[in-house]
């Protein structure tokens, strides 16, 4: 049977953190390329899931994390809502998500 998205988040929480149930309240978790914390103790997260396909075309690895910058470059194109799995995660109105990150799970606007 195939493992849904979140549960694949998850595991890849728990191989950060061996021996974790759920992520430590003060891990950070730095994105792999640049650094950035994707889910800072203070301020905005980048903190997301994106379809098996998004990630795998970016060339990532399962254990990877990504800023959505970062996802960005290495899929030389800006991320769209529909590259985001349907979860609570990527609800624009769960937790504290970064401008950037928000500006990517929300719809594009056109104006008529």
């Amino acid at each position: 049977m195939r493992e849904k998205p979140a549960s694949r988040l998850f595991s890849r929480i728990r191989a950060a953190v061996p021996g974790a149930r759920r992520p430590p309240k003060r891990n950070e978790f730095p994105c792999d390329d640049c650094g950035l914390p994707t889910a800072p103790v203070d301020g905005p997260d980048e903190w997301y899931t994106v379809l098996d396909g998004v990630w795998q075309c970016a060339g990532a690895a399962e254990d990877n994390v990504l800023c959505v910058g970062c996802l960005e470059v290495r899929l030389n194109r800006r991320l769209v809502h529909t590259d985001f799995i349907p979860a609570a995660l990527n609800d624009p109105d769960y937790g504290h998500h970064s401008q950037r990150l928000l500006s990517r799970l929300r719809p594009a606007v056109t104006e008529d």
